[in-house]
């Protein structure tokens, strides 16, 4: 961003208050988003100027393209500006972040000083790289000020930093049957249709887990034609659309897809024909008509192709070394006692007794899930317990939240399922999955398994070794916190 600034104050001197962080650019939405800091001492005047500096930046930027600008203080101090060195070599270099402690940094807000003390062989990637003058510029445009950044080598062993890279806490490792095969397929007899050619790797349909940009492949069905009325309708401008929905199917998973054809060539839609084959780019994300918490493919360009013959790469989740999003607690030995007579667990078999609370409000459906709680025994003995709020793509209504005692920000700060999933993996891998109704119960976590490749572990219902009189005594009669109802088919099989 240095030239981008440079430009900037070259033709506004008076906005030299502010500086250019950063710039994101979304090829979808052809949108551009910045990052500005502005001097505390002139916040007055940001929100006094915002409208000419918006203006300015219009300027410097092609016709119409649209943007929007992220805006927030530069507090100089120690914390913020440790806060920002983790955070640009985090983005940086993933080599020098692993071998990066908060010891390892000392910070001078008097001299405006910096000094890295690192492994020798980190120092020396961080010269040729030339990260250094990086980091400097970087403090320059958040901090307004020259800072003098040194760096002291150690003799540290190698292998430990390698240790450290690969045992980073967001690494999900897998286990390929095929390991340098990779999961891509590379579509055969590519020919034009809508758009550049499309010519990457597509990706496995099992493997869009996530809301993202991805190239996939597949044979069209089910395809459906249908003509709509503009919301925005421009003089001398067609106020029908027509967009078509198919479901697109690779042999590893079916994902419902949508194209809306461009205002001057709806003849485009007639490549859609059932039981051909594309390759297509686009964006995937929640089908919020459906808030179920499926994912819908909307294609931005596509090419034709031939019918292409490959064999799936199996792969298999390796459980994490760490707990990243939700982690197990230790359960009270205190309470499992049982004043009356000597305690004989109904099981002394390994198992998590689970419970799930979903966003459904009738039995007809299952909804998304919106908590989870789990309870392992070993030996018959409760020994820990994992709870987590779970952020379902649509949010729940605000009557259904207080019907539970949930706040909305409490929800949207969870993490999603899939993101916590590894976590539960971690917590039951090895043990038998217990619940009530457990089919029930299976049906709601079953498509994560197959969407994580997690291998789906031994089920029995709680009823195999408890009295179902018993069970639906402590089964939720409407929709419940999940912890008490996990934690009451535990002691019913530790006999508590």
């Amino acid at each position: 961003m240095i030239d981008f600034n440079k430009k900037f104050i070259e033709n506004n001197p008076q906005f030299d208050y502010i500086h250019f962080i950063s710039a994101v650019v979304d090829s979808i939405k052809l949108k551009v988003s910045f990052e500005i800091v502005y001097k505390k001492e002139f916040e007055e005047n940001y929100f006094r100027d915002k409208s000419l500096i918006l203006m300015a930046v219009s300027k410097l930027l092609p016709p119409s393209v649209p943007f929007e600008i992220k805006a927030y203080a530069s507090v100089f101090s120690a914390r913020e500006i440790e806060k920002a060195i983790f955070e640009f070599i985090g983005k940086e270099s993933t080599l020098v972040y692993s071998a990066l402690k908060k010891d390892c940094v000392n910070v001078s807000t008097e001299n405006k000083s910096l000094t890295f003390t690192l492994p020798d062989g980190v120092v020396e990637y961080i010269n040729k790289q030339d990260l250094l003058n990086s980091i400097k510029q970087h403090l320059k445009l958040k901090f307004f000020s020259e800072f003098d950044v040194n760096l002291v080598g150690v003799k540290e062993n190698i292998d430990e930093i390698n240790k450290r890279l690969n045992d980073l806490e967001d690494v999900i490792k897998y286990s390929y049957e095929r390991p340098n095969e990779g999961r891509v397929i590379k579509p055969v007899g590519v020919t034009h249709m809508y758009g550049k050619d499309v010519s990457s790797l597509a990706s496995y349909i099992s493997d869009c887990i996530t809301p993202g940009f991805y190239t996939i492949y597949g044979e069209i069905n089910e395809v459906k034609i249908i003509e709509y009325e503009k919301k925005i309708k421009k003089q001398g401008e067609n106020p029908k659309g027509k967009l078509v929905t198919f479901v697109l199917d690779d042999g590893t998973a079916r994902i419902n897809c949508i194209f809306f054809a461009p205002k001057n060539n709806h003849e485009i839609i007639k490549y859609f024909v059932d039981n051909t084959y594309i390759v297509s780019e686009g964006f995937i994300d929640y089908d919020v008509k459906k808030e179920d918490g499926s994912l819908q493919f909307r294609v931005i360009r596509f090419s034709g192709c031939e019918r292409t013959e490959f064999e799936i790469n199996p792969v298999v989740m390796i459980p994490p070394q760490k707990y990243r999003f939700a982690k197990p607690e230790k359960y009270v030995t205190l309470s499992q006692t049982n004043l009356y007579s000597e305690r004989v667990p109904l099981t002394s078999d390994n198992i998590v007794v689970f419970s799930l609370l979903t966003t459904s409000q009738n039995k007809f459906t299952t909804g998304e899930l919106l908590e989870f709680s789990a309870f392992k025994l070993i030996g018959g003995q409760i020994v820990e317990y994992m709870t987590s709020l779970v952020r379902p793509g649509i949010l729940p209504s605000e009557e259904f939240r207080g019907t539970l005692g949930l706040l909305k920000s409490e929800i949207e700060k969870s993490p999603t399922f899939d993101q916590v999933l590894p976590d539960f993996y971690k917590f039951f891998n090895g043990c038998t999955l217990v619940s009530h109704p457990i089919d029930l119960n299976i049906s709601v976590i079953r498509p994560y398994f197959e969407k994580l490749h997690i291998p789906e572990p031994t089920v029995i219902d709680i009823t195999s070794w408890a009295d179902i009189n018993i069970v639906k005594k402590f089964a939720p009669k409407s929709p419940t916190r999940t912890f008490i109802t996990a934690e009451n088919y535990a002691k019913i099989l530790a006999s508590v």
